[in-house]
């Protein structure tokens, strides 16, 4: 089993019953290091380039000529597409 986070250790010991969950907004943090460590790895350290810098707004923000745009550049990077998907799907796009 792995360690307990002190966060954890502490609900536990005094709410035992208590159900911890994760809300959407620490599962989206956890995504957005993981989508700029892929992005890093296609584009290097360019972060001026227009549509890498796309992926960390919300789909819904965008227009449709940049969402087109991100989306076929995203078709070449499957992996990066995947995470974008789990990003938008719990941004409730």
């Amino acid at each position: 089993m792995p360690h307990a986070r002190p966060t954890e250790t502490f609900a536990r010991s005094f709410f035992p019953r208590a159900l911890l969950v994760a809300d959407k907004f620490h599962v989206l943090r956890l995504l957005f290091p993981a989508i700029n460590r892929h992005r890093r790895e296609i584009t290097g350290d360019q972060r001026t380039l227009p549509v890498p810098r796309l992926l960390l707004k919300n789909g819904r923000d965008l227009n449709p000529e940049k969402r087109f745009l991100l989306h076929r550049w995203l078709e070449q990077h499957p992996a990066l597409h995947e995470l974008y998907r789990w990003k938008e799907g719990l941004s409730g796009f």
